[in-house]
């Protein structure tokens, strides 16, 4: 996908919104073909550092133990000792799911986690992940894993044929907001069997507009309807 035609979209939309009062949020949305949901081979799931971040910093929660809380005060949005987990009921548990975008654990405490936060966390996918290293040892220097989950977004498939991540704010500059989009869409690629092959079509909107068709050589189609699932 090549920038120009994402900084083409990026101008129509903004010549063709109105202005708000709020700063809006740029989505970039992915709707794909001949893949097979039911089978979790092709299922799409991915994370990606958006090299200007999505227009905030994402706010993280830890759970530790006491040779890790110290550190996970300072640089966590919420640190949560092992003494603590049995204070938080249902409701806060899911209070606390909703308002954090990634929790990190030390390795020793998961199975408590799990039994204190997993009803809440594990449905919403937020459960501490390993692959973007937010099960950490009692060793670890957090500050590198709160500057790593500062810009990381997730993607995914969820019950459609479709992605929809967020990749910057109506305050970024075009051009942030281009190449975030463009780092989204090649590790995607990456992601799919097929490749390209697997994408019906690409699109670019803010919270408030309708979405945006990315075509090439420039040309860039607004969209009034529904989008099609």
């Amino acid at each position: 996908m090549e920038k120009n035609d994402i900084l083409h979209s990026i101008k129509e939309i903004r010549d063709k919104a109105p202005k708000r009062s709020f700063k809006e949020t740029f989505d970039f949305i992915v709707n794909l073909k001949d893949i097979n949901l039911k089978n979790p081979i092709e299922k799409v799931e991915f994370y990606v550092n958006l090299p200007h971040g999505k227009g905030k910093k994402n706010k993280v929660c830890g759970f530790v133990g006491p040779n890790l809380l110290k550190q996970a005060k300072e640089v966590f949005d919420l640190a949560i000792p092992k003494e603590d987990f049995d204070k938080w009921d249902k409701r806060e548990t899911r209070k606390l799911a909703n308002s954090y975008d990634f929790f990190v654990s030390q390795v020793s405490l998961m199975a408590d986690v799990g039994k204190a936060f997993g009803k809440a966390l594990a449905p919403r996918g937020l459960m501490p992940n390993p692959k973007v290293g937010c099960i950490v040892p009692e060793t670890a220097d957090l500050k590198i894993v709160a500057d790593r989950l500062s810009k990381m977004i997730k993607v995914a498939t969820k019950n459609e044929a479709s992605i929809k991540c967020s990749v910057g704010t109506s305050d970024m500059k075009d051009e942030a907001i281009a190449e975030n989009v463009q780092a989204v869409y090649s590790q995607l690629i990456h992601e799919l069997s097929k490749g390209e092959q697997n994408v019906k079509n690409v699109m670019l909107k803010l919270t408030m507009s309708s979405p945006i068709v990315i075509k090439h050589k420039k040309e860039a189609k607004w969209v009034k309807n529904q989008i099609r699932k």
